[in-house]
Formats: structure tokens, sequence, C-alpha cells
């Protein structure tokens, strides 16, 4: 009797603790999904205005008329993103071959957000937590799955040594409630002050990660004042690379004869751009590149 009250005990506590979990876990997360999951319980939303009495079918209350028919607005739709796609697309030149890399090729890639390539907010609320999860796809095991060789000290330095701390801020909050469009790259005094870390790289082709995040609600800034303390990054836009970024860049450029520079935006979209040609500032390199 004894033996079955304790073990009573000990299943109700552990329960208690995982319910305490769940709520602790709910209250972090649900605040940035309300609008959501109001919508799912049946809350329509939005402002509702009741008609006067004197309301009838002839009363015209459609104040702004649209300029366009819907089938007008679809053309205009069409011509604006060929318009936009067009702007943003470059052809680039594969120039002696050097790519596809040869198998045999190992990567060192740089920047905090080479450890994840898109945006997870269960992945992150467990990683705060303390808890041990599962990133999803990476670059690390992408490029392993594929036989070439991944640099695991300096992979290990940004995924969970000291340049852990560094990355981006969330960007929109709450789908636009607040913001916070930091970089904060870890800047290259702190890969050298890691022993063994920068010669790790010798010998591999080194990657940088150029990152940004892009949400819903807010627009991505187009200067950085209220985003960082570096005077001279503050008058830039949140898509220029800052003053870090560009030492590391310099750095790399320096010291190897092939730097690729991948560009990822964290919210489930990546795409690549031809970006060290186009910036003020960075030194010519022997090669750049901007796709594997």
């Amino acid at each position: 009797m004894k033996l079955r009250k304790t073990l009573h005990t000990v299943i109700s506590s552990i329960l208690i603790v995982a319910l305490l979990a769940v709520i602790v876990a709910a209250n972090l997360m649900l605040p940035k999904y309300d609008s959501v999951v109001s919508a799912t319980l049946g809350d329509p939303g939005g402002v509702t205005i009741k008609l006067p009495d004197t309301y009838t079918d002839a009363l015209d209350l459609q104040y702004n008329k649209a300029d366009y028919t819907a089938e007008e607005m679809v053309a205009v739709e069409q011509a604006l993103s060929e318009e936009i796609v067009g702007e943003g697309v470059i052809l680039l030149k594969n120039e002696e071959n050097l790519m596809p890399f040869a198998q045999d090729t190992t990567f060192s890639f740089f920047g905090r957000s080479s450890t994840k390539l898109m945006g997870n907010g269960w992945y992150d609320l467990m990683v705060q937590m303390g808890y041990p999860a599962d990133p999803g796809t990476t670059l690390q095991s992408t490029f392993q799955a594929k036989g070439f060789g991944v640099n695991e000290t300096l992979w290990n330095f940004y995924h969970s040594g000291n340049g852990s701390k560094y990355g981006l801020g969330v960007g929109s909050i709450s789908y636009g409630d607040a913001e916070d469009f930091s970089i904060n790259e870890c800047p290259l005094d702190t890969i050298q002050a890691e022993a063994g870390l920068l010669e790790s790289a010798k010998g591999t082709v080194p990657v940088f990660v150029w990152g940004r995040k892009v949400g819903e609600g807010r627009d991505m800034p187009r200067s950085m004042y209220n985003h960082t303390d570096i005077a001279q990054d503050q008058t830039k836009s949140y898509l220029e690379p800052d003053s870090v970024e560009l030492e590391l860049l310099t750095y790399l450029n320096d010291n190897f004869e092939d730097v690729v520079l991948h560009h990822t935006e964290l919210c489930g979209v990546r795409r690549q751009r031809r970006l060290c040609e186009r910036q003020p500032g960075l030194p010519p390199s022997q090669r750049h590149h901007d796709r594997l």
C-alpha cells in the first residue's frame, strides 16, 4: 500500500512538471501567433461597423473607388513582378571552371548564419531552454551527404562555441508589434583569439554565409540607427554588409585564393547574390563566387 502511494506521488509530480513545462513553452510561443490562434478559434478579428437604421442598398458607401479592375490589377502586378526579378537576377561567369568543386574539397563555413539556413521558432525555443533539438537541414549535413568535407573545428565554434553567442536579431516580432534587426556578426578579433581556429581553415575553401532575416509585419530598415551602436554602420541599410562583416570578408579575401559568398535569408527563402564586387570599401579578390 505504501509503495503504491509513493508511486502515485512520483507519477503525479512528473505530470505536474511536464504540465508546467508545456505552460511555460506556450506562454513563450503563443504571443507571437496570437492572431493565428484567435482566427483558428473562430475570432473574425478586425473592427465591426454597425450600419445606421436608415441604410438601404441604394446608398453608395464605396467612397474610395479603385482605379483598376481586378483583371487590370493582375496584369499590373505581373509586370511589376517581372521587373523586380529582372533587376535582381545576375548571371555569373564560372572563371577557370572552378565550379563545381571536386568532392575531395573541404569547406570552412564562416559567419554565424552558416549554422542555420531556415527560421525555426521551436528549435530556437528548445535551445534557449537548454533542451536538445534537431535544427533540420544544415550546410554541414548537406555537404557531408554529398561527399564534401566540412571544417568541424570552425563549425563547432559557431554552433556551440564562443561564436554561438552572436547572430541576427529575430527581425519582425509578433507580426510587427516590435522589431530587432541587429546583425551582430562574430567579429574577426574574436575568431583570431580562438587558438587554432583560423589555422583549421588552411587548405580549405572558405565560405562566408551572409545572412539576413525577413518577416511579416515590418519592412526591413533603411537605416540601422536603432539596431547597432557602431557609428559607421548606423547610416547603412539592413541589406548592406556592416563593418564587422566587411572586415571578415577582407581578411578572407587577403588570405585565401578562392572565397565563396553565400547569401541566405532566414524566412524559408534562400537567394544567392553577387555582392563582393558591388560594395564600396571591399578590396577586389582574386576570385569571388556566390554559388557552390
